[in-house]
């Protein structure tokens, strides 16, 4: 099954290497494959280094993907990251 949500970063730095780490980090914990797209261009979650490709500043829009047993759960857990502004202060 494949989910989709859209998200909005909200942190004050974009996405630097702390909320791609955690990103990656609790992404790892899940069975299903994970991804964050931007302007065309896909991301695995699970990789730190892909997501820093994605060169994201404040207010991007973002489309989390997820393919597998544990989608819903992945989904809303990242996506919790990024409502809670991954721990930083928002803008």
């Amino acid at each position: 099954m494949e989910l989709r949500k859209t998200l909005v970063l909200k942190n004050r730095m974009g996405l630097h290497v702390r909320p791609a780490t955690l990103l990656a980090q609790k992404a790892n914990f899940f069975k299903s494959n994970i991804f964050l797209e931007r302007n065309g261009l896909r991301a695995n979650v699970k990789s730190c280094i892909e997501l820093l490709t994605l060169a994201a500043p404040p207010d991007t829009e973002f489309v989390l993907i997820a393919n597998g047993e544990d989608a819903e759960q992945a989904i809303e857990a990242l996506g919790k990251l990024f409502f809670d502004g991954f721990g930083e202060p928002k803008q």
